[in-house]
């Protein structure tokens, strides 16, 4: 059974139905993180995944709701304070991935994306790979993966003790979505990206 568990935070993709395929023809239970900042379009990717989810929920303090689709079951949690990271450690129990979401047209709430992500990946098992989704790709004015990058300093996350991938995307019709997810339930490799960059700041 597969478990994806969301963090803070409507349509279906048929032509990115196959980005579980790998996960669900595993004979055990996979977990998925999701997290990011409110209003990220957290709740547009569950339903682009067509989780039974509304498009559109307010998300204040830390509740969790559930979510469906076969034999996927989806919590979905809202977290924006860093502090109540440590309420969420049970969950980090053979934890699979991190998709970690971003608004990249909010250049002024990059450093509090920064400082969740690094928190966030403190808290979890080494390594654990990293998604992340510089979303909302269709707004005039959204940083590229590259500029995110360096915007979410990944260059102290090292690809060896956590794999990552920044992914363009927008969440709301599954535009290059399911590209990071594929490369997520494919085992998550250390991605050109991530060696590139990382190569870059050792020379």
């Amino acid at each position: 059974q597969l478990v994806i568990l969301f963090l803070a935070w409507g349509m279906g993709n048929t032509a990115g139905s196959g980005w579980a395929s790998p996960w669900l023809s595993r004979n055990e239970t996979v977990t998925v993180f999701i997290t990011g900042l409110s209003g990220a379009g957290k709740q547009s990717i569950l339903a682009t995944m067509e989780m039974k989810a509304p498009l559109v929920i307010p998300a204040m303090g830390f509740t969790v709701q559930t979510h469906t689709k076969r034999n996927i079951q989806a919590h979905s949690m809202n977290l924006d304070d860093t502090k109540l990271l440590p309420l969420c450690k049970h969950y980090f129990s053979e934890l699979e991935g991190i998709i970690f979401v971003v608004d990249a047209s909010e250049k002024e709430k990059m450093a509090k994306n920064r400082e969740t992500l690094h928190a966030f990946v403190a808290e979890c098992p080494q390594n654990t790979p990293v998604l992340i989704l510089a979303n909302k790709q269709d707004v005039n004015g959204s940083i590229s993966a590259e500029q995110m990058i360096d915007s979410l300093d990944l260059i102290k996350m090292s690809p060896e003790k956590h794999s990552w991938l920044v992914q363009p995307c927008c969440a709301f019709n599954g535009e290059s979505f399911f590209d990071g997810l594929c490369w997520l339930s494919s085992g998550a490799p250390i991605s050109e990206q991530a060696s590139s960059f990382s190569t870059r700041f050792k020379t």
